[in-house]
């Protein structure tokens, strides 16, 4: 379980197995590790909706995660005081909002 006030970050991560299998998670990160939900699982269409909601939702960055079909990652949300993960670098961080692995902080 992951409170919303634990929530860290948004990821969005694609995968080669499709069309015929689920090839889409969502990824909540937190202070206590990650939750990975399939994008077809029951109550998936919901928690995006409230996603998009958050301050600052790259949307972009979430339609761009839509059309791979091979494994991709895209950081949709950041929390503004969380530090990059530890395989981002700074050329990582500097890349624009949107491209795979890129995820700026929000406020």
């Amino acid at each position: 379980m992951m409170l919303w006030t634990d929530l860290r970050e948004v990821w969005i991560t694609t995968t080669a197995l499709g069309p015929f299998t689920d090839d889409m998670f969502i990824t909540l990160s937190g202070p206590s590790g990650d939750c990975v939900i399939p994008s077809e699982s029951l109550g998936a269409e919901s928690l995006t909706e409230r996603l998009t909601q958050l301050p600052g939702f790259n949307e972009e960055a979430y339609f761009a995660a839509m059309g791979p079909t091979e494994n991709a990652r895209f950081c949709v949300w950041r929390r503004s005081d969380s530090p990059p993960p530890a395989e981002e670098t700074a050329a990582t961080m500097a890349e624009p909002r949107g491209e795979e692995g890129a995820c700026d902080p929000v406020p």
